[in-house]
């Protein structure tokens, strides 16, 4: 069977100051867990989703801060059978 797979990237500018970039999901902070991976690399932070399910659906958002402030990139994610939808 093939792995249901999600990949959401959030691309950062090129900063000078050091970056710290944390995701959420359902506006609470993603805690180590197997099917969901964090990088972060050069100006780039993913979030991979593994063997999407139902109860994976909500809110996905990533929030980078440095010096020179903030921003937040948020996504929805809608799971249907094995169909998944990202607005």
């Amino acid at each position: 069977m093939a792995e249901n797979l999600i990949h959401l990237l959030r691309m950062f500018d090129i900063w000078k100051s050091p970056i710290d970039v944390s995701w959420f999901y359902n506006g609470k902070l993603i805690k180590p867990h197997p099917n969901i991976k964090i990088r972060i690399k050069e100006g780039n932070s993913s979030c991979v989703i593994s063997e999407v399910t139902q109860e994976m659906a909500g809110e996905y958002s990533c929030k980078a801060t440095s010096s020179l402030g903030s921003t937040v990139t948020k996504a929805n994610l809608q799971v249907s059978g094995i169909y998944c939808i990202i607005k």
